[in-house]
């Protein structure tokens, strides 16, 4: 019905001298003669579409979509998803998997902001700027003359225009650390970062809000961590600006003692369920059913929406130290390590990522990864790094239960 009714619609069009685009859903059932297509749902469509002889309108939702999070802390709710500007910087309408004959075809890219979750202009402007204005570089500058490091000392001197036209635009907070932070040292070393060379970081680790008379951060913070410390720090720019209060918690650890068990197997245990969940940390549906997997793959063939996974088992860490855990999944994920929580990654969102430390002695150390799918396409990625280990998915050997 729907390829029916694109290419009734395209032939009353071109009789009236006008051309059809469309999303890329279009695709499906064949395309009418002269349409256009706007691929959204990542670049295939628009590769299709091109080598079909299409024009086509680049605009994937994991680099065009601007009602996607800019930040991963601190920012007003959306839809999901994570669109740092780097990655508007960085993307290339002209897909490297299409042959260049074909490159004419691709006409360009565009931006998108749905507003399902933005009730006001001033939050529009926010999701924006300057992303948009980025795009508009990466689009108008051939990709030879591109550099993101000119790029930033750019925008930096365009920001007072974005002042003087009264543009609500989002100001990067300090990086350099992350809302937990756990170390086995007892002073550690904190370089905050921004991207915008005019601005001020100010910062303060007694709990406080910063403010513009807080301590400015000169150099790197060397924070010794007898108690659990809070570092709070702001950017403030030439005209007043504050951006988001970024917060950190600081924690000195203690390795985690292993547990002893003897009687065990390979793999994780699981339980499926049904239901609409908000929040993978309670999985309260229906179980369907359970089994043993080796590794965090999603059981069944997990094509519908509304279920939760429940893995529960036990890691066997190699060596002592300190572990990094990250978890990327589409909607909601949580993990827990000896019942503590190390990665809240417990939104609706498309695929986007958080991570968490904890130290572990070497051995057994029990844990419980929750997941839920609900809007979007389902999604679960585990790794994990640590002493002379870089980021891997976590071995299979590793899994027990």
């Amino acid at each position: 019905m729907q390829s029916y009714f694109i290419k009734r619609i395209e032939k009353f069009l071109s009789s009236k001298g006008k051309k059809l685009i469309g999303w890329d859903e279009i695709l499906e059932g064949g395309l009418a003669e002269g349409a256009a297509v706007m691929s959204w749902r990542g670049e295939d469509g628009g590769i299709a579409a091109a080598m079909d002889g299409h024009f086509v309108v680049m605009s994937p939702n994991a680099s065009n979509y601007f009602d996607h999070y800019q930040g991963k802390y601190n920012e007003p709710l959306a839809i999901g998803g994570y669109t740092p500007l780097r990655q508007v910087y960085d993307y290339q309408p002209v897909p490297k998997a299409l042959d260049s004959i074909h490159h004419p075809y691709i006409l360009g890219s565009q931006a998108n902001l749905w507003t399902e979750y933005i009730p006001t202009q001033a939050q529009a402007e926010y999701m924006l700027f300057p992303r948009l204005i980025a795009l508009a570089e990466n689009l108008w500058t051939p990709e030879k003359q591109q550099n993101w490091d000119s790029f930033l000392t750019r925008m930096d001197q365009f920001y007072p225009h974005l002042d003087q036209w009264n543009v609500n635009y989002r100001i990067n907070p300090p990086e350099g650390y992350e809302e937990i932070n756990r170390t086995l040292e007892e002073k550690i070393s904190i370089e905050l970062t921004n991207d915008i060379p005019s601005s001020e970081i100010r910062y303060t680790i007694d709990g406080s809000e910063p403010d513009s008379d807080s301590k400015l951060y000169e150099g790197p913070l060397q924070l010794k961590l007898d108690t659990t410390l809070t570092l709070k720090s702001i950017t403030i720019m030439p005209s007043g600006k504050k951006s988001a209060v970024m917060t950190g918690v600081f924690e000195k650890m203690a390795l985690l003692e292993p547990v002893q068990k003897t009687n065990y197997g390979p793999g994780v245990a699981y339980m499926y369920y049904e239901g609409e969940f908000t929040s993978a940390k309670k999985l309260n549906g229906l179980e369907i059913y359970n089994g043993v997997v080796n590794n965090f793959r999603l059981p069944g063939d997990h094509s519908e929406k509304f279920f939760g996974v429940a893995y529960t088992g036990y890691l066997k860490v190699p060596v002592d130290g300190v572990y990094n855990f990250m978890l990327t999944s589409s909607d909601g994920s949580v993990l827990y390590i000896h019942n503590k929580l190390v990665v809240d990654n417990d939104f609706f969102q498309w695929p986007s990522a958080k991570s968490g430390k904890i130290a572990l002695k070497e051995g057994l150390h029990p844990f419980k990864l929750n997941y839920f799918q609900a809007k979007y396409s389902s999604f679960l990625d585990v790794k994990v790094e640590g002493p002379e280990m870089e980021k891997q998915k976590i071995p299979d050997n590793w899994l027990w239960h």
